[in-house]
Order: structure tokens, then C-alpha cells, then sequence
């Protein structure tokens, strides 16, 4: 079984059979309306009891919104599991979705043994609603997870992101006080046309020859985070303008400097050298319940639009913006830059398949969990290790210089989250194999930025 078949597969089993209430009552419902009295049918690991929301006497009520091919919906099961032991009584967590129950069914025999014991808890001991059909009409959202906030009079609080569901924000809620709960907009953007930001679709916007500007983060309807629109003259097919939407200052300036040919996509971090005296803007946080905090003062948007005869000028000028607001310098320069890279360290080869059938397997013993590459590229190993490296120090450059170009068997301590592997734990397993991951400087063309105080 492939380790995509265990990580990206989905949510587990089911919940509410037939939610029912009065057919005048079913419509969106907006913060701090009072939600209808629902009829419905919770599912437990085996157990099925009918109920309805009003005899759900607790201080809160979360409904968490999943799918069967929802991967964050998986890995966060847990985390609401131990919520729900903490709270107790004061809480109840449910989990809705419109997935069929054969649906859920299916799944969960599917990734029975392949998934850490702790979701497999959860799953059992959570109870789940499937088919449902109305609540995501009360509770209109985008995208999933998505978590309903409903308190002990059953009026809605807030639809909100998943990374508000944390311990102190539900500990502050049962006091009465005020959290601050990432919640989903519903302002509509126009990527095409970034002057409607400022003042909406006017009769001027055809007036407007040349422009730029940038925004701090945009709330809006539908998601859409770092998508690059182009503005591209049809006649000579140049580019003549950009919005970005939502990017990380390093993302921004990797369009500046790279341009949309290839933007963001497959230019890393480690392309870039910080020498700023504050890089917490250009780290998003390891804890997702603080992102929107960051979010809100480190993601922006920017837009520009040039003239067609000034068309070749626009990257400069993105670069020169982006210096003059964040107060930066930025240029390519040659650097001595410390490395990693995965060499081979004995003569012997260790890492030869056997020639079995080819798979890539994340299995779980216990509390750990071990990746199995069999018959499998070695550009496959530098991949995965590479993502690990790219999470825990992101602009660290890593080489593959093992020179093997041969199918591997290697089996190793891994994680299925990838901020929790050791590298220590890493670098031991793969000795055992004549490899290891090794410091040493290169030097490299990097794209430098830094903060103008320092050149002064």
C-alpha cells in the first residue's frame, strides 16, 4: 500500500442519519441567529441513538465538517477526540458529513491498520453524522474541515476554520468570555480586475493605464490563497500586468525575481538568504490555531499594471515595490552557504532492491511509524527527505550527491507529520544503510534579501 493510500485518503465512518426539521426552517443562518430544533441520528463506533439538537444540554456544541477524501479531516480527529475528553460534559463534538454510510464503511475498512492507533480511538469514540443534507444549507461554508460554534441556548457563534478549535479558545468560551474565532468570509474577489478591490468595478477602470499597490491579507469567499492572475496583451501575448493574491513575502518576491513563467511552484525557500533581524514574518507558525494572528500582518496582496511599451519593466518595478514597503534590499548575489546534502558514506551497497514488487509504505508499530521504499528510485527517498527538511528548516538548501542511479529497498523511522520527525532518528537509520545526510558549504547563487538598517 502506497503512503498516499494512508495519508491523503480521508475521514473515517459516520454520524447523523436523517437531520430533520421543519421545512420553513431550513435556510443559512447567519452569526447569532438561533439554530431549529433538529431531529437526527448519531452514530457511535457500533452503537445508533436518535436525537434532537435542544436535548444536547452543554455550554457548546461543535459541528465538525468533513469528507471521505478530506485528509486534514484525518489527522485532526485526534486533536477533537482529546478536546472532547477534556471538556467533558461541557462539550459535544459532532462530526458531519454527506458522504453515504457504505461510503464511510468502505473507507474505514480500506486504512484499517495503515493509520496511527490514536485515529482509530477517535473514530470509535467520536460520534458522526453521515448523508446529511441540511445542516451544510444552516451552516453554508467552504471548503473543509469547517467548524460550527453553537452555544448552550443553540444560537450560532461562528463558522469558522478548524485551527480555532483549541483548547484555551473553548476553555475561554465556556467562562463567557470573547474569542477571537478564525472565521470564513463571504466577500466575493475579482482576481481579473485588482482596481475593484479599492473601489469595486467602476466606469473609470478602462481609464486606469498603470497602476500598483499592496494589501495587507484579504478576507474573501472561497479560498484561493497565492493564486498569481495574469493580465496578458492579446495581440503580443506579453504580460502587461499581475495580481497576487494572499502570498508570503518570500513568495512575492520569488515572482519578482523568477517571474510567472515559473511562479512559486518548484523555486523553494532555500533559493532565498534571509539577512533580516526579524524573520518571523517569513515563518508561518508550527501551531495552526496561531496563523491567522500571523496571517494578519505577513500575508499580503499586490497588484500592477503596466502600459504595453513599458510591459518588460514590470518585474523591476514588483522588486523595487516590494523594497520600498517592507523596507528591504533584494539581488541575486554568490554566497557561501551552509548545506545539507544525502551522500553515500560506504563502499558496500546497502541499498540495492531486491527486485520485489515496488511500493512506498508508511506502516504503524505502536507509537511509531516506519517508511518502507521498496524497488523504488532513490530520487524518491531524496524527495520525501527533502520535504522534511524543506518544513523543519525551510531555507536550508539540500542536494541529493549520492550519484546512485539504481532501484532501493530502505526502510526507516518516519512520521506522518513531518514536523515530528527527528532527524537525529533519520540520520541513524540511514547509516544503517551506507548513507547519511551531511553539513558542508557551497557556494551558491541565492536570491538575498536583507534589511536596509544593515547596509547603512
Amino acid at each position: 500500500m502506497k503512503i498516499l493510500r494512508i495519508i491523503f485518503l480521508g475521514t473515517l465512518f459516520g454520524v447523523i442519519n436523517n437531520v430533520s426539521a421543519q421545512t420553513s426552517e431550513i435556510r443559512p443562518l447567519i452569526k447569532g441567529q438561533k439554530v431549529p430544533n433538529l431531529h437526527f441520528s448519531l452514530h457511535i463506533g457500533d452503537s445508533t441513538y436518535t436525537t434532537n439538537l435542544y436535548d444536547l444540554k452543554k455550554k457548546l456544541i461543535l459541528f465538525d465538517f468533513w469528507g471521505v477524501y478530506c485528509s486534514s479531516c484525518i489527522e485532526q480527529m485526534p486533536h477533537l477526540q482529546k478536546l472532547q475528553e477534556e471538556f467533558g460534559n461541557n462539550i459535544q463534538i459532532i462530526l458531519v458529513t454527506n458522504n453515504s454510510k457504505s461510503e464511510v464503511d468502505k473507507l474505514f475498512k480500506r486504512i484499517k491498520g495503515h493509520v496511527s492507533p490514536e485515529i482509530t480511538y477517535a473514530a470509535k469514540h467520536l460520534p458522526f453524522i453521515v448523508e446529511d443534507s441540511l445542516l451544510s444549507v444552516l451552516f453554508p461554508h467552504e471548503g473543509i474541515p469547517t467548524h460550527v460554534w453553537l452555544d448552550s441556548a443553540k444560537f450560532l457563534k461562528g463558522i469558522a476554520y478548524d485551527n480555532s478549535t483549541t483548547s484555551k479558545n473553548i476553555q475561554a468560551f465556556l467562562k463567557g468570555k470573547k474569542i477571537r474565532l478564525a472565521e470564513m468570509e463571504q466577500a466575493e474577489i475579482n482576481t481579473s480586475n485588482p482596481l475593484s478591490w479599492v473601489n469595486g468595478d467602476n466606469e473609470f477602470a478602462d481609464q486606469l493605464k498603470c497602476y500598483s499597490f499592496i494589501f495587507s491579507r484579504l478576507k474573501h469567499q472561497g479560498g484561493g490563497d497565492g493564486q498569481i492572475t495574469p493580465l496578458i496583451d492579446s495581440a503580443t501575448n506579453k504580460i502587461i500586468g499581475l495580481s497576487c493574491l494572499n502570498m508570503r513575502i518570500t513568495d512575492l518576491y520569488k515572482l519578482a525575481f523568477f517571474h510567472y513563467k515559473n511562479p512559486n511552484i518548484g523555486i523553494p525557500d532555500n533559493k532565498i538568504l534571509l539577512e533580516v533581524k526579524n524573520k518571523d514574518k517569513f515563518y508561518s507558525p508550527k501551531k495552526s490555531s496561531e496563523y491567522f494572528d500571523w496571517a494578519d500582518t505577513s500575508i499580503f496582496s499586490y497588484a500592477i499594471r503596466f502600459p504595453l511599451k513599458n510591459a518588460d519593466e514590470i518585474y523591476n518595478a514588483m522588486r523595487q515595490d516590494l523594497d520600498c514597503y517592507f523596507h528591504y534590499q533584494s539581488k541575486f548575489e554568490y554566497r557561501k552557504i551552509k548545506c545539507l546534502a544525502l551522500k553515500r558514506i560506504s563502499n558496500e551497497d546497502k541499498i540495492m532492491t531486491k527486485g520485489l514488487k515496488s511500493k512506498q509504505e508508511l506502516l504503524f508499530d505502536s507509537d511509531s511509524a516506519r517508511l518502507t521504499i521498496q524497488n523504488t528510485p532513490m530520487s524518491y527517498l531524496f524527495s520525501r527527505i527533502e520535504s522534511t527538511i524543506s518544513i523543519k528548516t525551510p531555507f536550508t538548501p539540500f542536494f541529493n550527491e549520492t550519484n546512485y542511479h539504481g532501484n532501493i529497498d530502505i526502510n526507516l523511522p518516519w512520521n506522518e507529520n513531518f514536523e515530528n520527525i527527528s532527524i537525529s532518528a533519520l540520520r541513524k537509520g540511514l547509516r544503517r544503510y551506507g548513507l547519511d545526510l551531511v553539513e558542508e558549504y557551497k557556494t551558491l547563487r541565492m536570491l538575498v534579501i536583507s534589511d536596509n538598517k544593515l547596509k547603512q
